[in-house]
């Protein structure tokens, strides 16, 4: 990749930083005789990234009406009334906004003002009136106080009433004209169209509105989900785009400038050097609080960190919900222990079993890079095999029988591009990290060989390497 030297200032000062705070009991390359494979393994299953039926867990969230941008709370002079309407207001984060949602294990939820205590409901008596408005009352296990959420086309919510369900009733904003506070909410029919009045984000964490649809399938097919990682997913970034190129590119943090290598990946530095990159490249890479809401054009992005491991990124959704892309594994919006994330930081992390877990690290606000892979374009590589290569794409062999020996293995060098490495070990065992590009060779002495390469210069390159003792 282009290195970008119009940069070099700030290029230095990051290093400085990192030279600040590289731990000290690690030693160079090739010297790691404590450590274990066990402690950079991933999971190896993909069972957890899969959900045919998408089901809110238990908790409290904010409702926000998608084309109003407004959240719902009750008339705000009635906030604990029986039968006080509800309206849409701009976010404020307390507690009259929030629901406590609970699955009642029939289809139906109820909904909750933890505020008030009291539940969302359609009025009595109009359980099959239009315009009807939506109302706060003592929860009584009513039909008209059941309410069927549903993920639709468009990435949002629907969110209909027991009683009016089989006559396509649900809650939706009314039909003014004029965006403001106190906007009331009714029940209508539903509508399936792209006026988004009868759409809602479920949200723990408030959105911009410029979060981007949950499409898995735009990154669950190869070359794409092979060849991009979870930076990559959170910069909505598949392909070299800055270099007119249409190869995949597993983004590495530093790819502008300084990619980090394991010894030196922690908090601190992982946050100086991703905001070079977005400095270098011109894109918006900002701290930001939980509860911020995002200027148009932005969504939140969330870290976690294995230090001196591995980095792994999560991003907001359209919906309010957030999802990921562990390695070359397919994009998710569940976490480790299979549930629908919400909030990263208070997310199962812990994708390898037996080794470290992430910790939670901070969000921040990010404008998308956007170059994104298309079938339909040549790639600027003449044979498939060295598109292959160029895009950081290798084929896995976890039961490979014929090993490389140490020998073999220590002839690598740093600058070695991923096709030489190839051609002297064979395939790699397994991808070892989600963001960070480290793969394990198991060697024929029991032990085995992590490499780290990265996307530079238009190849992938040797950066860093360690052998390793193998994990029990």
């Amino acid at each position: 990749m282009k290195k970008y030297k119009n940069n070099v200032i700030s290029m230095l000062l990051s290093v400085i930083m990192l030279l600040c705070v590289m731990p000290f009991s690690v030693s160079a390359a090739g010297s790691y005789e404590t450590s274990t494979e066990s402690q950079l393994s991933m999971l190896d299953s993909n069972d957890y990234l899969s959900s045919e039926n998408f089901t809110i867990p238990n908790g409290s969230y904010f409702i926000k009406n998608e084309t109003l941008n407004r959240y719902i709370q009750p008339d705000d002079s009635n906030l604990n009334v029986n039968l006080t309407e509800m309206e849409l207001w701009n976010f404020d984060g307390n507690n009259y906004q929030k629901w406590e949602l609970t699955n009642l294990n029939n289809g139906y939820y109820k909904i909750i003002s933890a505020y008030s205590g009291k539940a969302l409901s359609v009025k009595s008596g109009e359980e099959n009136t239009g315009n009807s408005r939506i109302i706060q009352e003592t929860y009584g296990g009513y039909y008209r106080q059941q309410w069927k959420i549903e993920l639709t086309v468009h990435g949002m919510w629907r969110i209909s009433p027991r009683s009016g369900y089989s006559n396509n009733w649900c809650m939706s904003a009314d039909d003014g004209i004029f965006f403001m506070n106190g906007w009331h909410i009714e029940q209508k029919q539903y509508t399936n169209n792209t006026y988004y009045r009868d759409e809602w984000i479920i949200c723990q964490l408030p959105t911009s509105g410029s979060e981007l649809k949950y499409e898995p399938s735009l990154w669950n097919s190869n070359p794409v989900l092979s060849g991009t990682n979870c930076y990559s997913y959170a910069l909505n970034n598949q392909v070299d785009g800055w270099n007119n190129s249409n190869n995949v590119v597993w983004l590495n943090v530093g790819y502008a400038s300084f990619v980090l290598t394991q010894p030196y990946i922690n908090a601190l530095n992982v946050d100086i050097v991703a905001k070079n990159d977005a400095s270098v490249m011109g894109y918006t890479f900002n701290d930001s609080d939980r509860d911020e809401i995002c200027s148009n054009g932005s969504y939140k992005i969330a870290l976690v960190i294995k230090n001196y491991v591995d980095y792994h990124w999560y991003r907001q959704n359209k919906d309010g919900s957030w999802s990921h892309k562990l390695s070359s594994n397919p994009v998710t919006n569940l976490d480790a222990s299979g549930e629908i994330i919400y909030d990263p930081e208070n997310a199962d992390h812990d994708y390898s079993p037996g080794s470290p877990d992430y910790t939670f690290v901070k969000y921040y606000r990010v404008t998308p890079l956007g170059y994104m892979y298309n079938p339909q374009k040549q790639s600027t590589n003449s044979s498939e095999s060295d598109y292959i290569f160029l895009s950081g794409i290798v084929e896995l062999e976890p039961y490979k029988t014929h090993l490389p020996s140490e020998e073999m293995a220590m002839q690598i060098k740093i600058g070695d591009n991923l096709q030489k490495i190839n051609e002297l070990l064979g395939n790699p065992q397994k991808i070892v990290t989600s963001g960070v590009y480290a793969v394990s060779y198991s060697l024929s002495s029991g032990r085995s060989l992590i490499v780290q390469f990265a996307y530079i210069d238009n190849n992938y390159q040797v950066i860093y390497y360690q052998m390793v003792d193998k994990g029990e």
